[in-house]
Order: C-alpha cells, then structure tokens, then sequence
C-alpha cells in the first residue's frame, strides 16, 4: 500500500496507521451470531465484522439482513487526527437489509477512487437507522454511507452523516449518497451536516447527483435536511426533475433544479437558516418534519432522529384513557 506522506515517518508507516485489509476479507469470516435470515439476522459487533458485509460479494449477501449491535469506532484518534485505516478502491453491490439499530459507526477513513461505507446498492436493498460520525471519505466519488443507488426497490431510511464527517470529492459528492442513478428507489428521514471539501463540481448533502432518464422512474426523497459549514444544496441540481419526488426537504441554501440555475419546482423544499434550525425552535422552523415521533429538537444541535436519542415518541390525546368495549361501526 502506498500511504499518504503525512501517514508516513523515516520511510515508514507509522505505528498508529492500521491496515489489515478489512475490505477485503473473506465472507467465510463469522460474524458475532446469527443466521441472515429476517429473524435471526447477522449480528455485528467490530469494524472487522462490519466491512466483511460490505466488502462481501454480491451474491453473499442477497436476501441477507444484518444488525449492528453497539456503535463501533474503527479507530479513536481519526476524531482528532486523520489516521490511514482502511484504503479501498473496490466496491461489491449489497443487496442485503442492513440494520443500524440507531448505532453509530466512527472513525472511518476510506480513500481510493471510489469512497463510502457502501458501495453500490442493488435490488431490494435497505440501509437503515445508522449514524456516520467523526469520518473522512475521500475519492472521485464519494459519500458518507452510499457511492451509488441503482437497484429497484433500494430504501435509505433514518440515516445521517454528523458534524465532524468530511466528504472530499473530486467528481460527485453527496452527503448521504453520492449517486442515484434510475429506478424505484427511497430516501426518507435523512440528514448531513458535514462538510464538503474537494473540487466535485456535483455534490448535495443527501444526493450528489441524481441521474434520471426514464419518465416511469420514480425517486422518492422525503423528510430530509442538509445544514452544512457553506450552505450547500440539498440536492445536486437535476434535469429530470419530473421523475424526482421531493416531499418535506430543508436546507439552509435555496435548491435550484437543472444546470441554468433554474428554480421551478422549489416549493418542495423549504429553506431555513442553521440558527433556525438549531435548537427547540426548530420544531416550528421546521414544521413540516415530524417532531412527535422522528425528529427531536435538542438545545445546541439541529434536529436529531429519535431512533439515536432514545427518545420515546410524544403521546398525543388523553393518557389513561380506557378503552368502552365498544367497536365503532359505521
């Protein structure tokens, strides 16, 4: 492996730089319990467990379903000072169900030509209720938790990518996911508020870019935001927007859709400053997203999901009310 300069002293690798070829381990390796089926999935419990998934070949994890078990941190001393851990330049596609369980995943640092905790995810995928934290992703094309979504069927839910994660690409950028290209696919209950560095001249806090040709394509994207250091777009601007569906997007910069900086159709997203969005007032700031049961507005912070608060959701009506007996009829 070739290391950065900066990870290397008299002609060697420093002693804190680990490298032992996660990215490439072999499925075979055990996983902390589990079977892969629905109701007994894969758990994972150490970052070696973790990119064994997502390194895994395609066909090793198709109708496979995973659970993070704790928040796992590669290495303590990325949160300060960038450290080599795992370099990567080859993606398989997950088909899988991953799981989170509202943990989170830190010190990360992924260079190569490509950059992510996935790479491309295929038909039927599901990546949910994971928090990317304290985290470098650097590459052409680069995001926190997906290089690409290309598959039917693929659902990113209850994701974010938090404050001290950098997402440096040269091409295509994206918070959240780098690329969507075509295909039924939904992106809901998401946030990023890293940072871009790197020239990509496409990048967007959930979506760097988004490729739409086919008018029977449908792209849901709902209930999101972006609050970054620079203001950036939500959303790489699109030219098909008519395949897009955007429902209950924030950001803290006006979204423009097409090349020409055109704004037709911008009354989808709505934008708010991060004071705004900081805080208890963001739940009136904001009020298109659902503070009763997903979100939560916290003191010092924009809003946070609920599933990695451990926050209960707010109880409307009457609490100790009994139930008559009685079946309602028409």
């Amino acid at each position: 492996v070739n290391f950065p300069q900066k990870y290397v002293k008299d002609g060697k690798k420093m002693d804190n730089v680990e490298t032992h070829g996660q990215w490439f381990l072999d499925f075979s390796k055990k996983f902390s319990g589990g079977d892969g089926s629905e109701n007994n999935p894969y758990i994972i419990k150490n970052a070696d467990e973790l990119h064994s998934m997502t390194s895994a070949a395609a066909s090793r994890t198709r109708g496979k379903y995973f659970m993070l078990a704790n928040d796992i941190t590669d290495n303590t001393e990325l949160v300060n000072n960038r450290v080599l851990i795992r370099k990567n330049s080859d993606f398989s596609v997950f088909y899988g169900c991953f799981d989170g369980g509202g943990h989170r995943v830190s010190g990360l640092y992924s260079t190569g030509k490509n950059a992510a905790l996935f790479g491309t995810l295929g038909d039927g995928a599901v990546v949910e209720n994971v928090g990317i934290e304290g985290s470098y992703f650097e590459g052409e094309a680069a995001a926190a938790v997906a290089l690409k979504i290309s598959g039917k069927n693929v659902t990113v839910h209850n994701c974010y990518a938090g404050d001290k994660v950098e997402i440096n690409g040269t091409d295509t950028a994206g918070g959240i996911v780098a690329e969507i290209c075509n295909n039924r696919l939904t992106v809901t209950n998401c946030f990023f508020t890293g940072a871009f560095s790197g020239q990509a001249e496409l990048k967007g806090g959930i979506a760097g870019n988004i490729s739409v040709s086919n008018s029977l394509t449908t792209v849901t994207l709902s209930n999101c935001y972006t609050a970054t250091p620079d203001n950036d777009y939500t959303l790489a601007p699109v030219e098909a927007f008519r395949s897009v569906r955007c429902i209950n997007l924030y950001g803290t910069r006006k979204q423009t859709f097409g090349s020409d900086g055109s704004t037709s159709g911008t009354g989808m997203f709505k934008t708010v400053s991060r004071e705004n969005m900081t805080g208890s007032g963001a739940a009136e700031n904001m009020p298109l997203l659902n503070f009763d049961s997903v979100w939560a507005a916290k003191d010092g912070t924009t809003p946070q999901l609920r599933v990695f608060t451990g926050e209960q959701a707010e109880i409307s009506g009457n609490i100790g009310s009994i139930w008559s007996g009685k079946i309602a009829t028409a």
